[in-house]
Protein backbone atom coordinates (compact mmCIF):
# COMPACT_ATOMS: atom_id res chain seq x y z
CA UNK A 1 0.00 0.00 0.00
CA UNK A 2 1.49 3.04 -0.82
CA UNK A 3 0.29 6.41 -0.81
CA UNK A 4 0.36 8.99 -3.83
CA UNK A 5 -1.09 12.10 -2.70
CA UNK A 6 -1.27 14.39 0.13
CA UNK A 7 -4.56 14.30 2.21
CA UNK A 8 -7.25 16.07 0.45
CA UNK A 9 -7.94 19.72 1.76
CA UNK A 10 -11.80 18.43 2.54
CA UNK A 11 -10.21 15.91 4.99
CA UNK A 12 -8.50 18.08 6.81
CA UNK A 13 -11.43 20.53 7.64
CA UNK A 14 -13.50 17.95 8.87
CA UNK A 15 -12.62 18.08 12.45
CA UNK A 16 -14.36 20.13 14.47
CA UNK A 17 -11.71 22.78 15.64
CA UNK A 18 -12.37 26.00 15.27
CA UNK A 19 -8.27 27.38 15.43
CA UNK A 20 -5.21 26.09 13.88
CA UNK A 21 -1.81 25.26 14.75
CA UNK A 22 0.79 25.85 12.74
CA UNK A 23 4.05 23.30 12.20
CA UNK A 24 7.45 24.33 10.81
CA UNK A 25 8.40 22.59 7.38
CA UNK A 26 9.97 19.75 7.95
CA UNK A 27 13.62 19.79 8.40
CA UNK A 28 15.67 16.46 6.81
CA UNK A 29 18.23 15.41 9.56
CA UNK A 30 19.70 12.18 8.12
CA UNK A 31 21.62 10.97 4.73
CA UNK A 32 19.74 10.06 2.02
CA UNK A 33 20.48 6.56 2.11
CA UNK A 34 20.12 6.16 5.62
CA UNK A 35 17.16 3.71 6.49
CA UNK A 36 15.49 5.23 9.69
CA UNK A 37 14.30 2.68 12.46
CA UNK A 38 14.04 3.30 16.33
CA UNK A 39 13.78 6.79 16.20
CA UNK A 40 13.75 8.80 19.55
CA UNK A 41 13.45 12.37 20.91
CA UNK A 42 13.69 14.05 23.93
CA UNK A 43 14.22 18.16 24.54
CA UNK A 44 14.85 20.58 27.22
CA UNK A 45 14.98 24.42 27.29
CA UNK A 46 18.75 23.59 25.99
CA UNK A 47 17.60 21.83 22.80
CA UNK A 48 16.73 19.11 20.82
CA UNK A 49 18.41 15.67 20.45
CA UNK A 50 17.12 12.91 17.82
CA UNK A 51 18.51 9.55 17.54
CA UNK A 52 17.88 6.42 15.15
CA UNK A 53 19.77 3.51 14.31
CA UNK A 54 20.18 2.72 10.24
CA UNK A 55 19.38 -0.62 9.28
CA UNK A 56 22.87 -2.53 9.63
CA UNK A 57 23.85 0.46 10.93
CA UNK A 58 25.40 2.35 13.93
CA UNK A 59 23.08 4.51 16.40
CA UNK A 60 23.13 7.79 14.62
CA UNK A 61 21.86 11.19 16.34
CA UNK A 62 22.23 14.56 15.60
CA UNK A 63 21.50 17.45 18.73
CA UNK A 64 19.71 21.00 17.79
CA UNK A 65 20.64 23.92 19.95
CA UNK A 66 18.96 27.22 19.82
CA UNK A 67 21.11 29.95 18.12
CA UNK A 68 23.62 27.34 16.44
CA UNK A 69 20.81 25.17 14.87
CA UNK A 70 21.54 21.55 13.83
CA UNK A 71 24.29 19.47 14.96
CA UNK A 72 26.36 17.64 12.24
CA UNK A 73 25.26 13.54 12.31
CA UNK A 74 27.19 12.57 15.00
CA UNK A 75 27.81 8.50 14.61
CA UNK A 76 27.80 6.96 18.10
CA UNK A 77 30.53 4.68 18.93
CA UNK A 78 27.52 1.37 19.00
CA UNK A 79 28.83 -1.35 16.61
CA UNK A 80 25.43 -3.82 16.56
CA UNK A 81 23.18 -4.81 13.54
CA UNK A 82 19.95 -5.44 15.81
CA UNK A 83 18.99 -2.55 17.70
CA UNK A 84 15.62 -2.14 19.84
CA UNK A 85 13.92 0.10 22.03
CA UNK A 86 15.79 3.08 22.02
CA UNK A 87 15.73 5.98 24.36
CA UNK A 88 16.90 9.51 24.29
CA UNK A 89 17.19 12.11 27.31
CA UNK A 90 18.22 15.65 27.39
CA UNK A 91 19.14 17.32 30.72
CA UNK A 92 18.33 21.52 30.86
CA UNK A 93 22.01 21.74 30.86
CA UNK A 94 21.90 20.28 27.30
CA UNK A 95 23.68 16.87 28.30
CA UNK A 96 22.46 13.98 26.50
CA UNK A 97 22.28 10.30 27.04
CA UNK A 98 20.99 7.50 25.11
CA UNK A 99 19.98 4.35 25.55
CA UNK A 100 19.44 1.10 23.84
CA UNK A 101 18.56 -2.91 23.26
CA UNK A 102 21.58 -4.49 21.22
CA UNK A 103 20.92 -7.84 19.34
CA UNK A 104 17.70 -8.51 21.68
CA UNK A 105 19.73 -9.11 25.16
CA UNK A 106 22.29 -6.60 26.15
CA UNK A 107 21.51 -2.91 27.09
CA UNK A 108 23.61 0.26 26.70
CA UNK A 109 23.81 3.52 27.87
CA UNK A 110 25.89 6.10 25.81
CA UNK A 111 26.48 10.08 27.26
CA UNK A 112 28.09 13.31 25.94
CA UNK A 113 29.65 15.96 27.98
CA UNK A 114 27.27 18.39 26.18
CA UNK A 115 29.49 18.14 23.28
CA UNK A 116 28.08 15.65 21.26
CA UNK A 117 30.62 13.64 21.50
CA UNK A 118 29.38 10.37 22.79
CA UNK A 119 30.84 7.58 25.31
CA UNK A 120 30.04 3.99 26.56
CA UNK A 121 29.34 4.72 29.81
CA UNK A 122 28.11 0.96 31.04
CA UNK A 123 26.30 -1.87 29.65
CA UNK A 124 23.97 -4.61 31.53
CA UNK A 125 22.89 -7.65 30.07
CA UNK A 126 19.41 -6.95 29.87
CA UNK A 127 17.40 -3.93 28.04
CA UNK A 128 17.85 -0.18 29.80
CA UNK A 129 15.34 2.55 29.97
CA UNK A 130 16.85 6.16 30.31
CA UNK A 131 15.40 9.48 31.68
CA UNK A 132 16.16 12.77 33.51
CA UNK A 133 14.80 15.19 35.60
CA UNK A 134 14.36 18.59 35.66
CA UNK A 135 17.05 18.98 38.12
CA UNK A 136 19.43 17.27 35.25
CA UNK A 137 19.80 13.77 36.98
CA UNK A 138 19.70 11.04 34.70
CA UNK A 139 18.08 7.71 35.62
CA UNK A 140 18.98 4.25 34.21
CA UNK A 141 16.79 1.27 35.22
CA UNK A 142 17.24 -2.42 34.03
CA UNK A 143 16.56 -5.98 35.17
CA UNK A 144 19.04 -8.45 36.04
CA UNK A 145 19.16 -12.45 36.59
CA UNK A 146 21.18 -13.85 39.85
CA UNK A 147 22.21 -17.25 40.08
CA UNK A 148 18.81 -18.29 41.68
CA UNK A 149 17.01 -17.51 38.36
CA UNK A 150 15.35 -14.54 40.23
CA UNK A 151 14.84 -11.54 37.87
CA UNK A 152 15.82 -8.15 39.76
CA UNK A 153 14.88 -4.91 39.28
CA UNK A 154 18.12 -2.39 39.28
CA UNK A 155 18.42 1.56 39.29
CA UNK A 156 21.62 4.03 38.68
CA UNK A 157 21.91 7.32 38.73
CA UNK A 158 24.29 10.11 37.46
CA UNK A 159 24.33 13.76 37.52
CA UNK A 160 24.89 16.02 34.57
CA UNK A 161 27.89 17.40 34.05
CA UNK A 162 31.51 16.92 33.14
CA UNK A 163 33.36 14.18 35.04
CA UNK A 164 29.97 12.49 36.76
CA UNK A 165 29.85 9.09 37.20
CA UNK A 166 26.84 6.60 37.80
CA UNK A 167 25.77 5.46 41.28
CA UNK A 168 26.22 2.15 42.21
CA UNK A 169 23.36 -0.13 41.38
CA UNK A 170 20.52 -0.21 43.48
CA UNK A 171 17.99 -3.36 43.49
CA UNK A 172 14.67 -1.83 43.54
CA UNK A 173 12.10 -5.09 43.41
CA UNK A 174 11.35 -6.92 46.85
CA UNK A 175 8.91 -9.61 45.91
CA UNK A 176 11.70 -12.25 44.11
CA UNK A 177 11.74 -14.24 40.90
CA UNK A 178 8.53 -13.26 39.58
CA UNK A 179 9.33 -9.43 38.78
CA UNK A 180 8.61 -8.85 35.00
CA UNK A 181 11.01 -7.30 32.73
CA UNK A 182 11.81 -3.82 30.71
CA UNK A 183 11.22 -1.62 34.31
CA UNK A 184 10.41 1.86 32.51
CA UNK A 185 11.70 5.27 33.71
CA UNK A 186 8.49 7.23 33.99
CA UNK A 187 8.60 10.14 31.52
CA UNK A 188 8.15 13.86 33.07
CA UNK A 189 9.49 16.69 34.10
CA UNK A 190 9.51 16.25 37.66
CA UNK A 191 12.42 16.91 40.15
CA UNK A 192 12.76 13.59 41.05
CA UNK A 193 12.29 9.88 39.22
CA UNK A 194 9.62 7.03 39.85
CA UNK A 195 10.00 3.48 37.87
CA UNK A 196 7.58 1.11 37.11
CA UNK A 197 8.04 -2.66 36.45
CA UNK A 198 5.51 -5.43 36.12
CA UNK A 199 4.45 -7.93 39.12
CA UNK A 200 3.14 -11.56 39.56
CA UNK A 201 4.18 -11.53 43.22
CA UNK A 202 2.95 -8.28 44.36
CA UNK A 203 -1.08 -9.35 43.81
CA UNK A 204 -0.83 -12.89 45.36
CA UNK A 205 -3.41 -13.78 42.53
CA UNK A 206 -0.78 -14.80 39.85
CA UNK A 207 -1.73 -12.08 37.77
CA UNK A 208 0.76 -9.01 36.53
CA UNK A 209 0.17 -6.30 38.48
CA UNK A 210 2.24 -2.70 37.58
CA UNK A 211 4.08 -1.57 40.37
CA UNK A 212 6.81 2.13 41.31
CA UNK A 213 9.13 3.46 43.47
CA UNK A 214 9.71 6.63 43.84
CA UNK A 215 12.58 8.50 44.76
CA UNK A 216 12.25 11.35 47.69
CA UNK A 217 13.99 14.66 47.40
CA UNK A 218 16.57 13.51 50.05
CA UNK A 219 17.27 10.51 47.78
CA UNK A 220 15.19 7.93 49.46
CA UNK A 221 13.10 5.72 47.56
CA UNK A 222 9.39 4.83 48.75
CA UNK A 223 8.24 1.65 48.88
CA UNK A 224 6.83 -0.56 46.50
CA UNK A 225 3.34 -0.59 45.61
CA UNK A 226 0.80 -0.87 43.16
CA UNK A 227 -0.30 1.12 40.41
CA UNK A 228 -3.36 -0.48 39.57
CA UNK A 229 -5.68 -3.41 40.30
CA UNK A 230 -3.87 -6.97 39.20
CA UNK A 231 -4.38 -8.11 35.40
CA UNK A 232 -5.22 -4.10 33.64
CA UNK A 233 -4.12 -4.03 30.55
CA UNK A 234 -1.90 -1.27 28.67
CA UNK A 235 -0.65 0.47 32.04
CA UNK A 236 0.78 3.63 30.85
CA UNK A 237 2.08 6.36 33.87
CA UNK A 238 3.40 9.80 33.62
CA UNK A 239 4.74 12.69 35.71
CA UNK A 240 3.89 15.83 36.38
CA UNK A 241 6.42 18.86 36.63
CA UNK A 242 5.21 19.35 40.69
CA UNK A 243 5.63 14.92 41.00
CA UNK A 244 2.61 14.06 41.00
CA UNK A 245 2.15 10.44 39.33
CA UNK A 246 -1.02 9.56 36.77
CA UNK A 247 -1.17 6.51 35.29
CA UNK A 248 -4.16 5.18 32.82
CA UNK A 249 -5.14 1.59 32.09
CA UNK A 250 -7.90 -0.53 30.40
CA UNK A 251 -9.72 -3.12 32.13
CA UNK A 252 -9.94 -6.34 31.06
CA UNK A 253 -11.82 -8.08 27.55
CA UNK A 254 -11.68 -4.46 26.04
CA UNK A 255 -13.39 -2.90 29.05
CA UNK A 256 -13.51 0.95 29.94
CA UNK A 257 -10.75 3.13 30.44
CA UNK A 258 -9.55 4.49 33.97
CA UNK A 259 -7.47 7.06 35.05
CA UNK A 260 -5.84 7.09 39.23
CA UNK A 261 -3.66 10.14 40.29
CA UNK A 262 -0.71 9.99 42.87
CA UNK A 263 -1.14 13.67 44.71
CA UNK A 264 1.97 13.60 46.69
CA UNK A 265 1.98 10.10 48.10
CA UNK A 266 -1.28 10.11 48.40
CA UNK A 267 -3.66 8.15 46.02
CA UNK A 268 -6.88 9.03 45.03
CA UNK A 269 -9.51 6.58 44.01
CA UNK A 270 -9.79 5.81 39.78
CA UNK A 271 -11.55 7.86 37.60
CA UNK A 272 -13.45 6.23 34.63
CA UNK A 273 -13.24 7.82 31.10
CA UNK A 274 -16.50 7.41 29.86
CA UNK A 275 -17.12 6.55 26.15
CA UNK A 276 -20.72 7.11 24.97
CA UNK A 277 -20.21 5.34 21.35
CA UNK A 278 -21.45 1.65 21.76
CA UNK A 279 -19.71 1.13 18.75
CA UNK A 280 -16.39 1.75 19.56
CA UNK A 281 -13.86 -1.08 20.28
CA UNK A 282 -11.17 0.36 22.37
CA UNK A 283 -8.02 -1.11 21.47
CA UNK A 284 -4.70 -0.83 22.78
CA UNK A 285 -1.85 1.64 22.35
CA UNK A 286 -2.69 3.92 25.61
CA UNK A 287 -0.89 7.03 25.18
CA UNK A 288 -0.70 9.27 28.39
CA UNK A 289 0.72 12.86 29.13
CA UNK A 290 0.51 14.86 32.17
CA UNK A 291 1.25 18.49 32.64
CA UNK A 292 1.27 21.76 34.48
CA UNK A 293 -2.17 23.44 35.25
CA UNK A 294 -3.49 19.70 36.10
CA UNK A 295 -4.06 18.94 32.84
CA UNK A 296 -3.92 15.16 31.97
CA UNK A 297 -4.06 13.87 28.30
CA UNK A 298 -4.74 10.60 27.55
CA UNK A 299 -4.96 8.83 23.19
CA UNK A 300 -5.80 5.78 22.43
CA UNK A 301 -6.18 3.48 18.79
CA UNK A 302 -9.87 2.71 18.47
CA UNK A 303 -11.96 0.64 16.04
CA UNK A 304 -15.55 0.41 14.64
CA UNK A 305 -17.44 -2.81 15.37
CA UNK A 306 -19.64 -1.81 11.97
CA UNK A 307 -16.96 -2.21 9.50
CA UNK A 308 -15.94 -5.56 8.24
CA UNK A 309 -12.17 -4.87 8.57
CA UNK A 310 -10.02 -3.27 11.32
CA UNK A 311 -10.30 0.23 10.77
CA UNK A 312 -8.30 2.14 13.33
CA UNK A 313 -8.53 6.05 14.59
CA UNK A 314 -7.37 8.22 17.22
CA UNK A 315 -9.91 8.77 20.09
CA UNK A 316 -8.39 11.55 22.51
CA UNK A 317 -9.29 12.51 26.07
CA UNK A 318 -8.37 15.57 28.29
CA UNK A 319 -8.79 15.45 32.60
CA UNK A 320 -8.59 18.60 34.48
CA UNK A 321 -8.40 18.67 38.30
CA UNK A 322 -9.78 14.93 37.37
CA UNK A 323 -12.50 15.36 35.23
CA UNK A 324 -12.44 14.50 32.02
CA UNK A 325 -13.80 15.29 29.11
CA UNK A 326 -15.97 13.36 26.57
CA UNK A 327 -13.50 11.26 24.08
CA UNK A 328 -13.25 13.05 20.30
CA UNK A 329 -12.21 11.37 17.68
CA UNK A 330 -8.51 13.23 16.46
CA UNK A 331 -8.64 11.57 13.07
CA UNK A 332 -11.37 11.82 10.97
CA UNK A 333 -11.95 10.76 7.54
CA UNK A 334 -9.22 8.56 6.93
CA UNK A 335 -9.34 4.77 6.43
CA UNK A 336 -6.73 4.05 8.77
CA UNK A 337 -4.98 5.95 11.65
CA UNK A 338 -2.12 5.21 14.29
CA UNK A 339 0.92 5.63 15.70
CA UNK A 340 -0.34 8.38 18.07
CA UNK A 341 1.85 10.51 20.18
CA UNK A 342 0.81 13.27 22.99
CA UNK A 343 2.28 15.30 25.13
CA UNK A 344 1.54 18.40 27.79
CA UNK A 345 3.21 21.03 28.72
CA UNK A 346 3.96 23.05 32.04
CA UNK A 347 1.48 24.99 30.78
CA UNK A 348 -0.94 22.76 30.21
CA UNK A 349 -1.35 23.20 26.31
CA UNK A 350 -1.69 19.74 24.60
CA UNK A 351 -0.25 18.90 21.08
CA UNK A 352 -1.16 15.38 19.94
CA UNK A 353 0.20 13.96 16.44
CA UNK A 354 -0.38 10.36 14.57
CA UNK A 355 -0.45 8.87 11.02
CA UNK A 356 -3.19 8.54 8.64
CA UNK A 357 -3.87 7.23 5.53
CA UNK A 358 -6.88 6.29 3.20
CA UNK A 359 -8.20 5.93 -0.56
CA UNK A 360 -9.89 8.27 -2.45
CA UNK A 361 -10.81 6.52 -6.06
CA UNK A 362 -7.89 4.37 -7.20
CA UNK A 363 -5.63 7.08 -5.52
CA UNK A 364 -3.97 6.39 -1.92
CA UNK A 365 -3.03 9.31 0.58
CA UNK A 366 -1.48 9.90 3.42
CA UNK A 367 0.93 11.74 6.04
CA UNK A 368 1.34 12.65 9.60
CA UNK A 369 -1.11 15.10 10.74
CA UNK A 370 -1.30 16.78 13.94
CA UNK A 371 -3.60 18.48 16.57
CA UNK A 372 -3.68 20.54 19.54
CA UNK A 373 -5.71 21.66 22.49
CA UNK A 374 -6.26 24.55 25.12
CA UNK A 375 -7.97 25.15 28.02
CA UNK A 376 -9.13 28.46 26.03
CA UNK A 377 -9.94 26.98 23.34
CA UNK A 378 -10.21 23.56 22.77
CA UNK A 379 -9.04 21.02 19.86
CA UNK A 380 -7.72 22.78 16.83
CA UNK A 381 -8.30 21.64 13.25
CA UNK A 382 -6.16 19.00 11.63
CA UNK A 383 -2.62 20.07 10.09
CA UNK A 384 -0.60 18.05 7.75
CA UNK A 385 2.61 18.14 9.33
CA UNK A 386 4.31 16.42 6.02
CA UNK A 387 2.88 16.48 2.77
CA UNK A 388 4.99 14.10 0.72
CA UNK A 389 4.40 10.73 -0.44
CA UNK A 390 5.18 8.11 2.40
CA UNK A 391 5.00 4.25 1.87
CA UNK A 392 1.81 3.17 4.23
CA UNK A 393 2.82 -0.38 5.15
CA UNK A 394 6.50 0.86 6.21
CA UNK A 395 5.66 3.99 8.59
CA UNK A 396 8.12 3.71 11.77
CA UNK A 397 7.20 4.90 15.18
CA UNK A 398 7.49 8.50 15.20
CA UNK A 399 8.16 10.21 18.58
CA UNK A 400 7.36 13.55 20.41
CA UNK A 401 8.69 15.62 22.66
CA UNK A 402 8.87 19.18 24.31
CA UNK A 403 11.49 21.19 23.40
CA UNK A 404 13.08 24.89 23.59
CA UNK A 405 10.33 27.16 24.62
CA UNK A 406 7.86 24.45 25.38
CA UNK A 407 7.64 23.90 21.41
CA UNK A 408 6.32 20.17 20.13
CA UNK A 409 8.76 18.68 18.40
CA UNK A 410 8.16 16.01 16.37
CA UNK A 411 10.34 13.20 14.47
CA UNK A 412 9.86 10.70 11.95
CA UNK A 413 10.62 8.81 9.09
CA UNK A 414 9.57 9.88 5.37
CA UNK A 415 9.91 8.50 1.69
CA UNK A 416 10.18 4.68 1.91
CA UNK A 417 12.01 4.28 5.27
CA UNK A 418 14.76 6.47 3.73
CA UNK A 419 15.25 9.68 5.38
CA UNK A 420 14.55 11.04 9.20
CA UNK A 421 12.67 14.23 9.38
CA UNK A 422 11.55 16.73 12.11
CA UNK A 423 9.15 19.60 12.51
CA UNK A 424 8.06 21.82 15.24
CA UNK A 425 4.83 23.79 16.53
CA UNK A 426 5.52 27.81 15.55
CA UNK A 427 3.71 28.55 18.63
CA UNK A 428 5.16 28.17 22.29
CA UNK A 429 3.30 26.35 25.06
Amino acid sequence: MESSAAAPADLLSRSLGTWTETWSEPVTISDPADVGENVAIDGSGAGVVVTWSPRYANLLARIYRPGSGWSDIIDTPQTSNSLLYVHAAMAPDGQVCLSYEEDRYAGNVLCDAGDGVFGEEFSQDHPISVGVSSTGVFTAAWWDANNAGERQVYVSQRHSGAGQTWSEPLQLNTTGHETGIRPQVVPGNAAQASVTWPDRLASGTGASQVVVRSQRPDGTWTDQVPVAPAGMRDVVSALRPNGDLVVAYRQPHDGPLDVRERDGMTWGDPVRVRDVSRQVDQRTELTLAAGGREVTALAWEADLHATPKYRPFIKATIGRNGDFTRPVSLSEGWDYSWLQQIVVTGKGKVDSAWWSDGRRGDSWFGGYHARAWTARRGWSRVTAINGDNTEGWSVVFPALAIGPSSKAWYAYVAGRRDTVRVSHTRGTG
